[in-house]
């Protein structure tokens, strides 16, 4: 049985860490950041955070890096920041932190969606694909999370929107209607979002109704602000993010439209005034799964907790 509760908790609920309650629990945590590879204050501010938190691993939601990546970008804009977390033995020039934890495992915590400004150009795209050895469809299982990754196209605010391939169409038809026999919370990345208030239309225009997926969430980026949608029916599966606040410029208030996240949506928050990511932990306390969601906000003076809400199988 699937129970989704959306909404703020007081922190004497959970424990300010969300740390096991008892000897016997199982806990796994991760960060989900997005459009962060600016190589600015706002992206050290993020990743300081996200580092405090030593998750197990990190996801992104794409735009990993600025600018043009046919040089050496990679490394000023990802890899001088989250260098501990990534581990690429077929490239080495990846590995810019061979103390961190990555390197010392030999095992990648880095897993990236592509965005439109890591395709900007066919060089741009090799280098992603040499610097983080990642395919653009891809997914992997992380105890009770299978999370899947898919590229939503290269398509920017000035060509149009993104858009699935219909290779990309059918890949996600096919992993998706896999039978999840552990019931793994289901978590589904790409970069445009499906339903935002951050731009006048749609940002995925190849849509797939991920209603009849049996996804617990589908979080995205590309517009520079935090999000989370609702349904007209709040306890309606999967939940849409948008955390695309990880450092790159945000998101300004001409751009917004707040009637633009369709019918049958509402943002139940919304802040496209601070850069932030998203604390992910999944707590197991014996057949009951329960994985939390922390958005928080950060600047130079610090952070704060923004938004709470969690999904338990």
């Amino acid at each position: 049985m699937k129970k989704q509760v959306l909404a703020l908790f007081s922190i004497l609920l959970f424990g300010v860490s969300l740390q096991a309650q008892t000897s016997g629990d199982s806990v796994i945590t991760f960060a989900i950041i997005g459009d962060f590879g600016s190589n600015d204050s706002n992206e050290r501010f993020v990743s300081n955070m996200v580092k405090s938190w030593n998750p197990d691993f990190i996801v992104t939601v794409g735009d990993n890096s600025y600018d043009n990546d046919e040089g050496e970008n990679l490394k000023f804009n990802v890899g001088d920041y989250y260098g501990d977390y990534i581990y690429n033995p077929a490239y080495d020039k990846a590995n810019t932190n061979k103390d961190g934890r990555a390197y010392k495992e030999k095992k990648n915590l880095f897993f990236t969606c592509l965005g439109n400004h890591d395709s900007k150009t066919e060089k741009s795209l090799e280098n992603y694909q040499q610097y983080f050895n990642a395919k653009n469809n891809y997914s992997l299982t992380w105890g009770p999370v299978s999370l899947y990754f898919f590229d939503s196209g290269k398509d920017s605010h000035n060509n149009g929107n993104g858009k699935f391939s219909d290779a990309t169409l059918q890949t996600i038809r096919t992993w998706l209607h896999q039978p999840n026999p552990d019931n793994n919370f289901r978590l589904v990345f790409f970069h445009h979002p499906p339903h935002t208030c951050g731009a006048p239309n749609p940002r995925i225009t190849s849509m797939i109704d991920f209603d009849t997926l049996h996804v617990d969430a589908v979080i995205t980026g590309h517009e520079h602000l935090y999000e989370r949608l609702k349904h007209t029916n709040n306890q309606k599966l999967p939940l849409y993010v948008v955390c695309g606040s990880g450092g790159a410029n945000l998101t300004e208030d001409k751009y917004i439209d707040q009637a633009n996240t369709g019918p049958d949506f509402s943002n139940v928050v919304f802040d496209n005034k601070h850069f932030g990511a998203i604390k992910a932990s999944i707590i197991t306390t014996g057949k009951v799964k329960t994985i939390y969601f922390e958005y928080y906000i950060v600047d130079g003076k610090g952070s704060r907790l923004e938004d709470r809400y969690y999904i338990q199988k």
